[in-house]
């Protein structure tokens, strides 16, 4: 074996180790300080006050309940998309799913949070500015699969919520609604 046959070997095992990696983080369960995000469950579980894993005891409307559980974020573009069903049914749910959206971003899957924050910006901008910060400040560190139209990647929390306040944003996780970008 010659010396460049061997580098190329050597470049692709580094390639994998590091997807390797990006993988492992990302099912990472975070822990979260502090009050405004308080729930450190598994998703499609959540935390007894023993702090034992339960399964997701809320009672939800199915739609909401997929997201909450979801293990990734995929591009609004992608009809296709396992939660492009749930996505556009929980955006027609609007305002009366508030509670359900908020237990969602304190209790749900990172992916479930992002998603239920990113709906939750559609009427109501200020709350979902507050949760974002939450978010950043509890798990910005915390890496989720994203699928898009032409491409399969990682982001941090904090990456996601970055571009989700940008006043254009290039990640579209729930279709935009007319109106300003939120900003924290």
């Amino acid at each position: 074996m010659n010396l460049e046959s061997k580098s190329y070997i050597a470049s692709g095992v580094v390639t994998l180790s590091l997807c390797f990696i990006s993988g492992v983080h990302a099912q990472i369960d975070p822990v979260l300080p502090g009050n405004a995000l308080t729930g450190t469950a598994s998703p499609g579980m959540t935390q007894s006050s023993e702090g034992k894993d339960q399964p997701l005891s809320r009672k939800m409307n199915p739609a909401l309940t997929a997201i909450a559980t979801a293990k990734q974020l995929e591009e609004a573009s992608l009809r296709s998309g396992k939660l492009a069903p749930s996505v556009s049914a929980a955006i027609k749910l609007g305002a009366p799913a508030r509670e359900d959206l908020e237990w969602i971003i304190a209790n749900g899957s990172p992916a479930g949070r992002l998603y239920a924050t990113a709906i939750l910006s559609r009427f109501d901008q200020s709350a979902a500015k507050e949760a974002y910060r939450a978010l950043v400040a509890g798990m910005g560190d915390v890496n989720i699969d994203f699928v898009g139209a032409h491409e399969h990647c990682h982001y941090s929390v904090a990456d996601i919520a970055t571009d989700q306040t940008s006043t254009k944003p290039l990640i579209e996780i729930v279709p935009r609604a007319t109106g300003k970008a939120v900003s924290f």
